[in-house]
């Protein structure tokens, strides 16, 4: 998979046997400077390998004690989740992130896309 990353939060990619790489940025954020490239970066996603982007609202939500949910917590959810199908991943971090937050308001868009590598 060949990716650019224009400043949003570097998506996970984890193999099969768990390790994780974050997929860093390639350029500055979108739309800051006309005229600005971006480099590409070319991954592979090995069979059984999953894919997770998601948006800041994610890692920024907090609870009512103004607690942010973080990206450590994200990454143990889908660490303890790896061997689910992508939807079911999905559903645990949205689920996870409902429970962890609860009454306090959301602020910001929360979207999460998983996708898994067939074997």
């Amino acid at each position: 998979m060949t990716y650019s990353n224009a400043g949003h939060n570097p998506p996970y990619l984890l193999s099969p046997d768990g390790q994780h790489h974050s997929l860093t940025n390639t350029g500055i954020p979108l739309g800051i400077f006309p005229d600005t490239t971006w480099g590409q970066v070319t991954v592979r996603i090995d069979p059984g390998g999953l894919l997770l982007l998601y948006t800041d609202g994610v890692t920024e939500a907090h609870n009512q004690a103004l607690v942010a949910f973080g990206e450590t917590r994200l990454l143990a959810l889908l660490q303890a989740n790896r061997s689910q199908t992508a939807v079911a991943i999905q559903q645990a971090i949205l689920q996870t992130l409902a429970d962890f937050t609860g009454a306090a308001p959301q602020f910001d868009d929360v979207a999460i896309m998983a996708l898994r590598r067939q074997s």
